[in-house]
């Protein structure tokens, strides 16, 4: 099956609380698309952030974070899409960091920032 890859902080999170439009739809293409969710947050908070993502409803496949927090963010998405690109198709990256994006970009993922998201009701 095809993925979508999302963000968590200032994407599917502020803070603790969902963003709503995102969640949605993330949620709407989850029959559709495993949902791998890549974030620069430690191992260590790993705990705290399946939690968060219960509590707000997100429905995601995979929860990668960031083994070596002190690590290039941009640098540690772009090299965790390019071994995910080795076993499955990467359809989208919704990132709100443009430097995350152009990451995934670099690879030829489509990406889109969440403010650009489309309604859930409508399909890809």
């Amino acid at each position: 099956m095809s993925a979508i890859i999302c963000d968590i902080d200032g994407t599917l999170l502020a803070g603790a609380n969902g963003i709503k439009k995102t969640i949605e739809y993330i949620n709407s293409q989850a029959s559709r698309y495993d949902i791998i969710i890549v974030t620069g947050r430690p191992e260590s908070e790993r705990g705290n952030t399946t939690k968060a993502l219960k509590a707000n409803g997100v429905k995601y496949n995979r929860l990668i974070m960031n083994p070596h927090s002190s690590a290039n963010s941009y640098q540690y998405k772009h090299d965790t899409a390019k071994a995910l690109q080795a076993k499955q198709k990467i359809v989208l990256a919704i990132d709100n960091d443009a430097k995350a994006r152009s990451a995934y970009a670099s690879l030829q993922i489509k990406t889109m920032n969440p403010r650009n998201l489309p309604s859930p009701s409508t399909k890809e």
